[in-house]
Parts: structure tokens; C-alpha cells; sequence
């Protein structure tokens, strides 16, 4: 038993000492699907854009990538416009297919920073948090990386309005949210 643990310990032990780390900036465009948000008079997605940073740490074929974003979605409700600024943590595990192309997944932590309806005022809003699972690709250019990332989670956030333009009263936001964006290195 000793001896497991002395090479399971002498092999974690090497992977950290010539583990590489990467850090960079990120950014793209976000378009959930139309179901995300499920209000009955939705006229489109909700679209939006992210920008961050990144850490990666490199163990041979797999990594280790933790980010953090700022994304801004909008979406209209009746003709009505619905914005939302979201902060997020999404922690990827990746594995290296290729030295250029790998695939990736792992939680997603969300928190709502802020969220606005023009012409609209808001009764309750509640569970500004979110835990999401995520999964994608990466096809690297040198210091450039285009990053194709689907997100999928529930979040049972309820936004009760006072007003008659919305029917339902209610909207049950889920995060079923496309990722398209490039990354640079500045390693």
C-alpha cells in the first residue's frame, strides 16, 4: 500500500513541476435558443456578446481552464426590450486530440449582475445564481483559438411583472446558450 502511494504521489508530484501554464483574454458572441427564455410573445433569442480572461494549466494531453466572463444578452418581449449582464465562472477539463484541436467540459457558475425591462416595472426576482454544465471544442492557430461552447442548465430565476403586456406574468429563464468566440494566448 505504501508503495502505491509513494508512485501515485511521485506521479502527481512530476505533472505539477512540468505543468505549463497559459493566460489570455477571450471573447465572442452568445444566441440561446428560443425556449430559453419561456415567455409566450418572445419575438427572438436571446443574443449577446462575452469578454474575459483565462487561466489554463497544460498536464501533458489534458488541462485545466478556468475563466471568468462578463456577458451582456437582449432579447425583446412584446416589443418590449429585456436585457440581462450576467458574471460567469465556466471550469473546463480538456483533453488534447491533437496538438491544435481538443475538447472540453465542466460546470459553469453564473450570477446575475443586473437585469432590465424598459417600460416595465419588476415585482420579485429571485435565485440570481446558477450552476450550468458546459461542453465544447478548441481549435488553436498559435496564440489565436476559435472556441465553440454549448451550455446547458436550468435556472428556475422568476421574474413577476406587474404589467399587462406580459400574458404570462412570468419568465422562466434556462441556459441553453451557443458560444462562439476566439481566445488569445499570452504565453
Amino acid at each position: 500500500m505504501k508503495k502505491l502511494f509513494f508512485v501515485l504521489f511521485y506521479f502527481i508530484s512530476v505533472q505539477i513541476i512540468y505543468a505549463q501554464f497559459d493566460y489570455g483574454l477571450n471573447a465572442g458572441v452568445s444566441i440561446s435558443s428560443k425556449d430559453a427564455l419561456k415567455v409566450d410573445n418572445l419575438e427572438n433569442n436571446l443574443k449577446g456578446f462575452y469578454a474575459g480572461v483565462y487561466g489554463e494549466i497544460n498536464f501533458l494531453i489534458l488541462y485545466l481552464r478556468p475563466e471568468i466572463n462578463f456577458i451582456r444578452s437582449s432579447s425583446k418581449i412584446n416589443s418590449i426590450e429585456y436585457s440581462e449582464t450576467n458574471f460567469e465562472i465556466p471550469i473546463s477539463i480538456g483533453y488534447k486530440i491533437f496538438p491544435l484541436f481538443s475538447i472540453y467540459a465542466g460546470p459553469n457558475f453564473t450570477s446575475n449582475i443586473n437585469r432590465n425591462f424598459n417600460d416595465l416595472s419588476v415585482n420579485e426576482l429571485k435565485d440570481k445564481k446558477n450552476i450550468s454544465f458546459h461542453l465544447g471544442t478548441r481549435l488553436s492557430f498559435g496564440p489565436v483559438s476559435l472556441n465553440i461552447t454549448y451550455n446547458e442548465g436550468k435556472n428556475e430565476t422568476q421574474l413577476i411583472s406587474n404589467s399587462s403586456t406580459i400574458e404570462t406574468g412570468q419568465i422562466n429563464k434556462s441556459n441553453r446558450i451557443l458560444k462562439i468566440g476566439l481566445s488569445y494566448s499570452f504565453d
